[in-house]
């Protein structure tokens, strides 16, 4: 499999970014295929789209957007969450300080500083 010509983003800014000065006909073949019976979904919502007036498109256009962006960038709080979570744990705290106690002596060696 080859790498993707796609980056990993790390937030929605550099997704945008991208997005701004990328063609998604660009990456056509790296993008995943819509099943046929979803294409009948998808083709019945965008014929009432195109009924709604220019406002009102604009207007769920953002509200999708805003949701995908929920949705995509939600994963990460939940880590963020989950770490937040082990760093206030106790046992994970005691087990950290055991660990500093541990290495405590290699500040001494001065290996820090050659960097």
């Amino acid at each position: 499999m080859s790498k993707s010509k796609i980056p990993v983003f790390h937030n929605e800014q550099e997704e945008s970014e991208f997005w701004d000065t990328h063609d998604s006909t660009e990456f056509f073949d790296e993008l995943e295929e819509v099943q046929i019976m979803n294409m009948l979904a998808l083709n019945q919502i965008e014929n009432h789209i195109n009924r709604l007036s220019l406002d009102e498109q604009l207007w769920l256009m953002e509200r999708l957007i805003h949701r995908i962006r929920e949705n995509r960038f939600g994963e990460s709080s939940q880590i963020e969450r989950e770490l937040l979570e082990m760093a206030n744990d106790p046992e994970i705290r005691a087990e950290l300080e055991q660990i500093e106690e541990d290495f405590a002596f290699t500040e001494l060696d001065g290996l820090d500083n050659q960097i």
